[in-house]
């Protein structure tokens, strides 16, 4: 069943969405970061998206977070005293809150988009995109990294398949290392070559760098353009508040 999130005017969306999550980006207190990720967990929910491909999403993204959680507490500190002292490492608070703050707004920058793509239609997308202003260049560049990010995974997939049929195994040894050095630049050498014969095909079909968008835009009504302020002000409400606590504190 669709959700109100998909009959959203796209331009009023993709404006909110991105401004939202360029608002999250500048959060730095783990309170507001974490109410930034309920806002986004909460309209993750409200579009209806596969909650099993959304936990593995949040997974990939834990899995980045990981890092920072784990070494920015024994790097960062502030006057506060460490909570604990093994020789010269010391595991402070305000390392692990910082940790903490960078791991959920790059999940709460992640639900925002996978909310955007997983609402909206790519051809509208790309239309909303252009139609906001957005370069024909960098339109055409989004719409062929979605293309044929697929078509390079597969790539590497037969890449992987063809080393592993000749015996290799991935160690942490440096026969490893080199190989897998190989493996990825003669993905980026198919890359490229593939690039290549793609431009030359437009070329020859009369590409001439203007994106033509296919959909016809839908009416902006008063509600959307509600639903977008709203949304900006929740996002410059949490930034204030953020403020008010570090001067505070």
């Amino acid at each position: 069943m669709r959700g109100w999130l998909h009959a959203w005017e796209p331009r009023c969306k993709v404006a909110a969405l991105l401004g939202a999550a360029g608002g999250v980006a500048f959060l730095h207190h783990w309170y507001a970061a974490l109410l930034a990720f309920a806002l986004a967990a909460l309209l993750a929910g409200v579009s209806r998206l596969s909650l099993r491909f959304v936990v593995a999403y949040l997974s990939i993204l834990t899995l980045a977070a990981i890092p920072f959680v784990l070494i920015l507490p024994w790097t960062l500190r502030d006057g506060r005293p460490a909570w604990v002292e093994w020789g010269p490492l010391t595991f402070h608070p305000y390392g692990l809150e910082t940790g903490l703050a960078v791991g959920l707004r790059l999940a709460a920058i992640g639900l925002l988009a996978l909310t955007l793509f997983g609402t909206t239609p790519w051809s509208e997308l790309l239309a909303a995109l252009h139609r906001l202003g957005l370069p024909a260049a960098l339109v055409w560049i989004v719409a062929l990294a979605r293309q044929y990010a697929e078509l390079l995974g597969r790539e590497f997939q037969r890449l992987r398949a063809a080393l592993r049929v000749r015996g290799f195994r991935p160690r942490p040894t440096w026969h490893g290392y080199r190989h897998l050095g190989y493996a990825c630049g003669a993905l980026l050498v198919h890359g490229a070559e593939r690039a290549e014969r793609v431009a030359a095909a437009m070329r020859c079909r009369g590409f001439q760098g203007r994106f033509i968008a296919l959909t016809p835009p839908r009416p902006c009504r008063l509600r959307d353009l509600l639903a977008c302020v709203l949304l900006w002000l929740i996002v410059l409400c949490l930034a204030l508040w953020e403020r008010q606590i570090l001067e505070g504190g």
